[in-house]
């Protein structure tokens, strides 16, 4: 029923704007901007069951160079499935290839924008850290044909695929890869297809007046005096002395003395999905404070892994987190902010110890 009632209203307010938007676009001449209306269809393609349900859009399209041509637009899409429920609104700057004449013409683009998604319905599998509002990019493309009205309206019929940069619009990351959804649009467009129309004059012929021969000029003996050009002599720079520095001796530095003492720490291991330091880690952390107070160590990084599990966006944001962790420990155990740099390196494959080796933190000196 809620399905029915979007599609309903869309289409009021499509047939509405046909009536009232070609009478401010007659005056335009071909090459002016389009205004128009996209209503249809979309389907996610996500790791969960996905349904069909409705979209709706406005777009301002102006023509470029030849066939090219320019749309800037925006739109609200709902994504739904057996178990959630997501509302899209997205923000799009295409770029479209497409015939200027004939009453058919196909055309195709390709753009980028922003949606900004709000999980509206839970699934059962919904991941904890995944925040039910936000914003990821996204890139659409398509292709459609446009059948030609008259000379200011237009129907046109798009399919189009949009790739989300992010894998949570529908709550949940349990399997690699983006989510992406499908598009089907029937709308109007609102211009001038017609043939160019020009307001130009034709220039009026005005009848040249006759033409009369100058009086002929006395010749005059006129002597032209011409003066002499004076060169300035131009200084030639003169060479700067050269001053020699006496060479200074070399003074050979004992090896012992450039080598900085190599800080060897075990690495800190985590459950998996958690960043929490544990009190076994706290101990060994205090330790490796002491040996790095004994030997003068300035700069430490703390570099963060994850194992292979779950979605590789996520898992890098969890390494970041436990990186972090340790950071915190260390400055509760003496050591200054400044002096350690945090890293998150993310998915690591599994070694011969087992998966468990994957979820670590290593603390490493910085040379």
């Amino acid at each position: 029923m809620k399905t029915l009632r979007r599609i309903i209203h869309a289409t009021l307010y499509m047939t509405i704007c046909s009536f009232v938007l070609p009478e401010t676009t007659l005056a335009q001449t071909e090459g002016g901007f389009s205004l128009g209306l996209r209503p249809g269809g979309v389907i996610g393609n996500t790791e969960l069951t996905d349904k069909t349900n409705v979209q709706a859009g406005l777009v301002l399209r102006h023509p470029m160079v030849g066939r090219l041509l320019w749309e800037l637009g925006g739109s609200y899409a709902r994504l739904d499935g057996e178990r959630y429920a997501t509302d899209v609104a997205m923000g799009e700057l295409r770029f479209l290839l497409a015939k200027r004449t004939g009453k058919v013409r196909p055309l195709a683009y390709v753009g980028a924008g922003a949606a900004r998604y709000n999980l509206k319905t839970s699934p059962p599998q919904r991941t904890a850290d995944v925040d039910p509002l936000g914003i990821a990019g996204i890139v659409p493309v398509g292709a459609g044909l446009q059948f030609v009205f008259g000379n200011s309206t237009a129907l046109e019929i798009l399919g189009g695929y949009t790739y989300s940069l992010a894998d949570d619009l529908n709550g949940a990351t349990t399997e690699k890869g983006n989510d992406v959804f499908w598009g089907l649009t029937v709308g109007l467009t609102f211009g001038n297809f017609g043939p160019r129309r020009t307001t130009e004059q034709p220039a009026l012929e005005v009848p040249s007046p006759p033409a009369v021969a100058p009086p002929a000029e006395p010749e005059l003996d006129v002597e032209v005096e011409v003066e002499a050009e004076v060169i300035e002599e131009i200084e030639e720079p003169q060479p700067e002395p050269v001053v020699v520095q006496p060479e200074v001796p070399e003074v050979e530095v004992p090896v012992t003395q450039l080598q900085e003492p190599q800080l060897n720490l075990a690495p800190i291991y985590f459950a998996t999905g958690s960043a929490r330091v544990g009190p076994n880690g706290r101990s060994l952390i205090a330790e490796f404070v002491k040996t790095i107070v004994e030997h003068d160590i300035v700069l430490l990084e703390v570099r963060g892994y994850a194992d292979t599990r779950g979605a590789r966006g996520r898992n890098l944001r969890l390494a970041l987190k436990r990186a972090q962790s340790v950071k915190s420990v260390l400055v509760e155990e003496g050591i200054d902010g400044w002096q350690i740099s945090v890293q998150a390196i993310g998915e690591t494959p599994p070694l011969a110890e087992g998966v468990w080796h994957s979820r670590r933190v290593e603390i490493v000196q910085v040379e």
